[in-house]
């Protein structure tokens, strides 16, 4: 019997062991490098570019504490870059491992390895591992073998500089109430190809916020206020799959715990420069998807040199023009997950000013949030919020007067940026049966203009001939660095004193502004 069990023990510890007693048992896994993380760590690198070897995967291992890991970068000698991106940050305790990390049988010297590290239990070690086998542990590194494995490539190797990427890599916090969709594979073309795995957000309502963490990456080259898109201008891009290069891409979508995204927000709030301790929440409009909400924020971040925390809350759009209706019933039970939003930023993220933008059909969820805080204690000496900017706002006047009347006082101004080129809210009004929103300015007539706000008629900046001058607000380069200076400066409130083009007009026993080029 005693012989029979110890078969048994013996079968079961061969049969059921882990990959990684099996691969140390086979003498496939070699410890390659150590690392310090410590609690504001947020990017721990491995240098392992004079290291022999070529690599099958990687994993990696806690040791004497615990990590959590947001995206894993593994660079090779020939250029190819893998993003190792979940669908939820990686939670790694003292002693548990990664699963491996981008396995492969043709087997690739490795150029580098990043981990952005989204918090650490104090001061703890995080180890490199490596999978290979007895012809790449012996492989040893040349300029041919280093072209041999995998297509050449003409973009820069690795992610050393930042400067010598054709690309830049803007961060978005997001809070949501989009139920979570089947992760999604996207194909990029450029600089090298790869797959990536994205969690996806739809239009169906969820009950709860879901708070996270995206990477979009916007090409170095192109005009500010300019969003290329998959198919924007070629077609054959959902083929040949996506370019880094020109387009705009996502590069990592995580869904992060309470815990998670105060730790993220708070670092990426301590290395803010020129917008030290601000931060801004945008709220889209109706026919907008989620990465395309993640995509105009970036945007705005990157065009306004935000270096502050940009915040995105995305609500249940349809994403669509025929969901026009659907999507006023989206936004109306989207207030309660706005709120939830607006108070952790407040208390959770280290922000000590926070502005608000909202385009189109956001500003209704957006005031009417507002309008909830209307009754409660503000911040003591200050109020509870900066800069409210509105854009386009599609909605009914009448409302929209009554809750800036209501709100007064909340924020540090308000600015109403509206036109009579925005053919967006024209099919907005045939809808309403006449009823023009808010945005929109009648020909030959004045914005809305009621007290407490600043009413901007921005109807001389045409987006374009074939744009539905929808939004003016986030694609031109003048407006772009006016709101910027309005976040910079409170003391340059007057529109006209921030741009000399913004001329003052009378409005009865008020006045509005109107840009005049």
């Amino acid at each position: 019997m005693r012989f029979r069990a110890a078969l048994a023990f013996v079968f079961f510890s061969l049969v059921f062991s882990s990959p990684l007693e099996a691969q140390l048992a086979r003498g496939q896994l070699r410890h390659m490098d150590t690392a310090t993380v410590r609690p504001d760590s947020k990017v721990i690198r491995f240098d392992l570019a004079n290291t022999p070897g070529r690599v099958g995967a990687i994993r990696l291992i806690a040791r004497k504490g615990n990590v959590v890991i947001l995206r894993v970068i593994v660079t090779y000698a020939n250029g190819r870059v893998h993003y190792e991106v979940r669908d939820k940050p990686i939670n790694l305790l003292e002693g548990e491992r990664t699963r491996e990390i981008d396995p492969r049988s043709d087997e690739r010297f490795l150029e580098s390895v990043e981990v952005e590290i989204a918090s650490a239990s104090g001061p703890m070690e995080l180890e490199l591992h490596v999978v290979q086998t007895a012809e790449g542990r012996t492989a040893q590194r040349d300029a041919a073998s280093d072209r041999s494995f995998g297509e050449k490539t003409a973009q820069p190797r690795g992610l050393t500089a930042d400067s010598e990427k054709p690309w830049v890599e803007v961060e978005v916090f997001y809070g949501t109430n989009r139920k979570a969709e089947k992760p999604r594979v996207i194909e990029i073309s450029r600089p090298a190809r790869e797959k990536r795995t994205l969690l996806s957000y739809g239009p169906t309502p969820e009950n709860d916020l879901t708070l996270g963490r995206a990477v979009v990456t916007i090409p170095r080259k192109r005009e500010k206020g300019e969003i290329n898109t998959p198919g924007t201008f070629d077609v054959l891009s959902y083929f040949r799959g996506q370019d880094m290069t020109t387009e705009f891409t996502l590069l990592a979508v995580n869904r992060m715990d309470e815990t998670q995204f105060k730790a993220a927000a708070s670092a990426r709030l301590a290395s803010a420069k020129l917008f030290a301790g601000q931060a801004f929440v945008f709220v889209h409009g109706f026919n907008v998807s989620f990465d395309d909400a993640v995509f105009r924020t970036a945007q705005l971040a990157h065009d306004m040199d935000f270096d502050g925390l940009p915040l995105l809350f995305s609500w249940p759009s349809a994403g669509s023009i025929p969901g026009y209706v659907l999507d006023k019933d989206a936004w109306r039970t989207s207030k309660s997950a706005l709120r939830q939003f607006l108070d952790l930023v407040s208390s959770q993220t280290g922000a000590t000013t926070i502005h608000l933008i909202a385009h189109s059909m956001g500003a209704n969820p957006m005031l009417e949030t507002l309008e909830g805080y209307a009754g409660s204690p503000q911040p003591a000496g200050q109020p509870r919020f900066s800069e409210l900017i509105l854009a386009a706002p599609d909605m009914n006047i009448k409302l929209f007067e009554q809750a800036a009347a209501r709100i007064r006082g909340l924020t540090r101004g308000i600015t109403l940026f509206a036109s009579n080129n925005d053919w967006a809210l024209v099919l907005s009004g045939r809808i309403t049966r006449g009823a023009s929103p808010v945005g929109f300015v009648a020909s030959g007539s004045a914005p809305v203009v009621t007290p407490g706000v600043d009413s901007i008629d921005i109807s001389a900046m045409n987006s374009g001939t074939f744009s539905l001058g929808h939004s003016t607000f986030a694609d031109r380069a003048t407006l772009i660095n006016d709101m910027k200076a309005l976040l910079l400066d409170a003391t340059r409130r007057e529109p006209s004193a921030r741009l000399n083009a913004y001329r003052t007009m009378p409005a009865g026993s008020s006045k509005f502004w109107r840009y005049t080029p």
